[in-house]
């Protein structure tokens, strides 16, 4: 994730919400800057969710938390190499900011509209696959009414999609390699409304792999299934 000037978090250049290493075969997975749920499938070509935007407030500005559904990113090789992806940084004085990035081609891009957004308010995420190399997002505030949307063409796309994971994800964001920023505190964050189309038809988190975060500093969340789809995930 790269900010400009005005954004900028202690003079750091943050390079992206980055993509996170996958080991295969565990059924709880703890990573330094990935939490919440992944879903390994074959021909995901929409991802969405829901979120309650969370309160945070009085604390740091240089902390933040990114809230956020995708495609591919997890995984090795070419699967862990791009990542269509949409949501919400949240900053820890409270300012909230809508994105979306196909990494690796750029680095986060903020939505410029004017959009009315707080604390308490359901957002719906949705990233959506158009082709392996064009896609579509959209952020729908449910109190107001408001979409965002980008559509990526394929001059966006770093490469082709292997469209073999869907993603619900509470992030810390990377900065340089190894080095994320802090999260503040938010309590627990609940992705909601989950929902994958895949070759198979589609599926919710309720039936993918729980990722917890660790590793790194005092990052810790813990992630659970929590019904009817949704994937919850409290600030340790």
């Amino acid at each position: 994730m790269k900010f400009n000037s005005a954004l900028a978090v202690a003079g750091a250049i943050a390079n992206s919400v980055g993509v996170a290493a996958h080991p295969s075969g565990a059924s709880t997975v703890t990573n330094t800057h990935w939490s919440g749920a992944v879903l390994s499938s074959q021909g995901v070509t929409n991802v969405q969710g829901s979120v309650v935007v969370p309160n945070i407030s009085g604390q740091s500005s240089d902390d933040s938390v990114a809230i956020w559904v995708g495609i591919d990113g997890a995984g090795g090789g070419t699967c862990g190499n791009t990542l269509m992806q949409a949501g919400l940084l949240v900053y820890g004085d409270g300012t909230i900011k809508p994105w979306y990035e196909w990494w690796q081609h750029e680095e986060i891009q903020f939505f410029n509209q004017d959009w009315d957004v707080q604390a308490g308010d359901t957002v719906f995420m949705q990233v959506q696959a158009n082709s392996t190399l064009t896609g579509v997002t959209y952020l729908t505030n449910q109190r107001t009414g408001q979409t965002l949307t980008h559509q990526f063409e394929s001059s966006e796309s770093p490469g082709a999609l292997c469209e073999a994971y869907a993603d619900w994800v509470v992030e810390a964001i990377s900065f340089e390699t190894n080095n994320y920023a802090t999260l503040p505190a938010f309590g627990t964050i609940t992705i909601t409304d989950t929902q994958a189309t895949t070759n198979g038809g589609s599926a919710t988190a309720d039936s993918a792999e729980i990722w917890n975060m660790g590793g790194w500093e005092n990052n810790v969340v813990n992630c659970k299934h929590a019904g009817s789809g949704a994937v919850s995930c409290t600030r340790g």
